[in-house]
């Protein structure tokens, strides 16, 4: 190997290293993000349906999602909103989230009936 093939060879692998940390954070900024705003929607929710009737708050959820799954895409299902609104209820305490658990790990933790061992 030649010496420009090696200060390339050497150049690369910082770049490379730099683009994925970035990458990374990246990342971690948007499933932070993603996991704020589904919290806040499930807080929304929560409080539309709260104190009526199964029915009513279903065909709020169902009004709501097709309304945000038009605009927005996929992500606003009736089942992803139902997760969202059980989310808030799981986790009433939005400055107990955690930055670094994805919406998939709480989803998971969602899953676990005992709350204390949840919130262990």
């Amino acid at each position: 190997m030649n010496e420009i093939e090696k200060v390339s060879q050497d150049i690369y692998g910082e770049i490379r290293q730099s683009i994925i940390h970035v990458q990374h954070k990246v990342q971690q900024t948007v499933n932070a993000g993603m996991v704020q705003i589904y919290w806040e929607i499930g807080q929304q929710l929560d409080k539309a349906c709260d104190g009526q009737h199964a029915e009513y708050g279903k065909g709020v959820l169902q009004q709501v999602s097709a309304k945000l799954t038009a605009e927005f895409g996929k992500g606003y299902s009736y089942a992803n909103l139902r997760n969202m609104r059980q989310f808030y209820r799981c986790f009433p305490n939005r400055y107990a989230l955690r930055s670094n658990l994805s919406w998939t790990h709480y989803r998971m933790l969602m899953r676990v009936v005992d709350s204390k061992a949840r919130a262990f």
